[in-house]
This record gives C-alpha cells, sequence and structure tokens, in this order.
C-alpha cells in the first residue's frame, strides 16, 4: 500500500472488517477505541479513530500501529511471565543464590 492509500479515512466498521481477521463485535471495537487494551507501561493502547460529523473514521496506517502495539505489549508481558518463572524454577532446583 502506498502512504495515501494508508493515510485515507475509512470508516471504523469497514476498517475493522476488512483490516483485522475474525468477526468482531461492534462493542468489542467501540472499546478498543474508548478504552483500549493494557500496555506493559501501565498506559492504555486505544484504536485511533477521527470523527468525521457523528461518524467515527479511522486509517490502515492507525489501525497497523494499534495492532502493533497491542502485539508488542501481549510479547512483553509473555516475556515476564516467562522471566519470572524460570527464575523461580532456578530458585526452587537451588541453581541461584537466592531463596524463596
Amino acid at each position: 500500500m502506498n502512504d495515501a492509500a494508508n493515510d485515507a479515512l475509512i470508516p471504523l466498521n469497514q476498517a475493522v472488517g476488512t483490516l483485522i481477521p475474525g468477526n468482531h463485535n461492534p462493542s468489542t471495537v467501540w472499546r478498543w477505541v474508548m478504552r483500549g487494551l493494557a500496555g506493559t507501561d501501565g498506559q492504555r493502547i486505544r484504536l485511533r479513530v477521527t470523527y468525521v460529523g457523528r461518524r467515527p473514521f479511522t486509517t490502515a496506517a492507525d489501525v497497523q500501529a494499534w495492532l502493533d502495539a497491542v502485539t508488542a505489549a501481549k510479547l512483553e508481558r509473555a516475556q515476564q511471565t516467562l522471566d519470572t518463572a524460570t527464575a523461580g524454577e532456578l530458585a526452587d532446583r537451588g541453581l541461584t543464590g537466592s531463596r524463596r
């Protein structure tokens, strides 16, 4: 896609329907816009919209940026969980200097 296509405003429901795989309930999409998803730094990751009158629009670039940010946050949380579990397992086996 070229930059002009990435910046073109797309109605929110159409953008989600075509750019994000799966069927998404409108209330879920609205939650992504209004509340967002939890980031690793305590901030919420919200899907960016632009209103034209009363209708919400977004761009392909905004959807991709949101997907990238959500994916990065989920992977970081998974890595933190893995790191914590691994350290605990090592301590249980006496392979570190710390005891629980």
